[in-house]
């Protein structure tokens, strides 16, 4: 019987002689491709849509009935069927979302932005914050941002329409990382969240090294470091002049994030978790106000491996469109929670809207089907970072002075140093009956002096003033200013358009604008 000559890919494996190969690729080199082509074909399957995607099946965790407490929350009967609810953009004519160009440095990437609609007197409409990191250290960005149309797609971006200027947030050191020692080895603001309060300071929420802990939670008044903000918001007051670190009831973890401002009138809480629920007072924070847990966000990670946290600041709506006269049945608080969980070795963040009531102790009422922003893969890390009102598009744009803060009927003057009210205002005195009578000569003498204008402060002043009048108020635990439920800042309606800032991958930033009404449309009932 004649032997069968070897093949070409036979003669070819035996014509490698690994021995004879250098030590270093043989031990490493090799090694390290096999390892690499591994990893690529784990996360190439991966990224299949699973079996339950393919078939449109519900979700587990999705709620029923529908939450139609009120008329004008109906769910349209196009969407009612619906397991996902793509979000599209109000204003770009393509429907999509908008990345941002944060004019990386180099290599480095800047991603997970917040976006801060600025005054009408401003240069430009838009103050953007994306995160940076350089090495173990987490640095943030800020530049004024404007929309821009590409010149042959013309598709709609944001770019920086200043220079990109680095925020030196101060930076502590951890001694706390007992069972995470990497985490010390990190310095500088992770996961920074910039947002309105209601009476519009613009303040920053950030996970940062903690002396008593590893990573704690940080606020901080964004104007303490960024100087044009003061010009542009020079009436509220200043509460948070340096940072200050947050609290969490009962036993404290080494890594603290994910935390959300909520507030009632003019009372200001933490909200530190969703499952088991925990939030605590700015003016208490060792007690566990949340009365209970609800099951109905336990059931969002039910049957998957999955985490629920928070993600984005919150928002007061009012569930009807503008005109209209909110009040405390007809308005809620709105935010965008993550599912997290994992497929191979890739991490993916469900979004849902998150609705609770507007007053203590912040009940939840429901919960939206899955958000897909149009425009992005749902294959991605798409992190969902800030809530911002946009005041540059209608219908609120058209409204009188939104960024005036003296036009709030909510406005109270600063007492007296000895507890007096103000003196009214002197009225002007009555012009003479005879103009053309002289007048005396010390009259006449400073009739004719050149009348200086006032020297304008400079911001450094402006942000001593407004943390002197803090001090006088007294804004700590309670703000008097906002005894109500509008808010030129924090509050809006259904036909309002809200900007949401988030990033993908860690690697890059966008942006898309949407109407409030398409957050809250088929909401699921939450009963407990």
């Amino acid at each position: 019987m004649e032997k069968q000559s070897p093949t070409k890919l036979t003669r070819f494996f035996r014509s490698l002689r690994l021995s004879q190969l250098p030590r270093f690729y043989r031990l490493v080199v090799i090694p390290l491709v096999i390892f690499t082509a591994v990893v690529v074909v784990l996360r190439a399957s991966a990224r299949r849509p699973s079996t339950i995607d393919l078939l449109g099946g519900p979700l587990a965790g999705d709620l029923e009935p529908s939450f139609l407490e009120t008329a004008e929350r109906r769910c349209p009967a196009h969407l009612a069927g619906q397991t996902r609810r793509i979000v599209t953009s109000a204003s770009n004519p393509f429907m999509t979302m908008m990345r941002i160009n944060f004019m990386a440095d180099g290599a480095l990437p800047r991603f997970n932005p917040s976006i801060l609609p600025l005054p009408a007197s401003a240069d430009h409409p838009y103050l953007g914050f994306a995160s940076q990191v350089r090495g173990s250290n987490y640095e943030l960005w800020a530049c004024e941002l404007s929309f821009g149309v590409k010149k042959i797609s013309k598709r709609m971006s944001m770019q920086c329409a200043t220079d990109p200027v680095h925020i030196p947030i101060p930076i502590t050191s951890s001694s706390q990382c007992l069972d995470h020692h990497y985490l010390a080895l990190r310095a500088g603001p992770q996961v920074p969240r910039a947002f309105f309060s209601p009476d519009g300071a613009p303040l920053l929420m950030y996970s940062g090294n903690s002396a008593d802990d590893c990573i704690g939670q940080f606020v901080v008044d964004l104007r303490m470091y960024y100087p044009n903000l003061v010009q542009l918001f020079p009436d509220p007051p200043i509460i948070y002049s340096q940072p200050v670190e947050l609290r969490r009831p009962g036993v404290k973890q080494e890594f603290e994030q994910n935390w959300v401002l909520m507030f009632e009138h003019n009372k200001t809480f933490i909200h530190q978790d969703l499952l088991p629920r925990s939030f605590s007072s700015v003016g208490w924070q060792t007690k566990n106000l949340a009365p209970k847990t609800f099951n109905c966000l336990a059931s969002l990670t039910a049957n998957k491996q999955a985490v629920l946290h928070q993600s984005t600041n919150t928002l007061r709506l009012s569930l009807c469109e503008f005109p209209c006269t909110p009040t405390e049945e007809n308005t809620v608080l709105v935010s965008i929670v993550h599912v997290k969980f994992q497929e191979g070795l890739h991490t993916y963040f469900e979004k849902r809207a998150l609705v609770t009531k507007a007053t203590f102790p912040f009940d939840v009422l429901g919960v939206s089907p899955p958000l897909h922003f149009a425009g992005t893969d749902e294959q991605d890390l798409v992190y969902a970072v800030s809530l911002a009102w946009d005041s540059r598009s209608e219908p609120r744009k058209s409204r009188p002075n939104v960024y005036d803060f003296r036009r709030s009927h909510y406005v109270v003057e600063p007492p007296a140093e000895d507890g007096a009210p103000a003196e009214a205002a002197a009225e002007p005195e009555p012009e003479p009956e005879h103009k053309d009578e002289p007048q005396d000569e010390p009259k006449q003498k400073q009739d004719r002096r050149v009348r200086r204008a006032p020297k304008k402060p400079t911001p450094l002043e402006l942000r001593e003033k407004l943390y002197n009048r803090n001090k006088v108020l007294d804004y700590t635990t309670e703000n008097r200013q906002l005894d109500g439920f509008e808010s030129d800042y924090y509050h809006g309606y259904l036909n309002d358009v809200i900007l949401i800032g988030f990033g993908i991958e860690d690697k890059e930033s966008a942006v898309i604008d949407v109407r409030a009404s398409s957050l809250v449309e088929c909401l699921k009932k939450c009963n407990n």
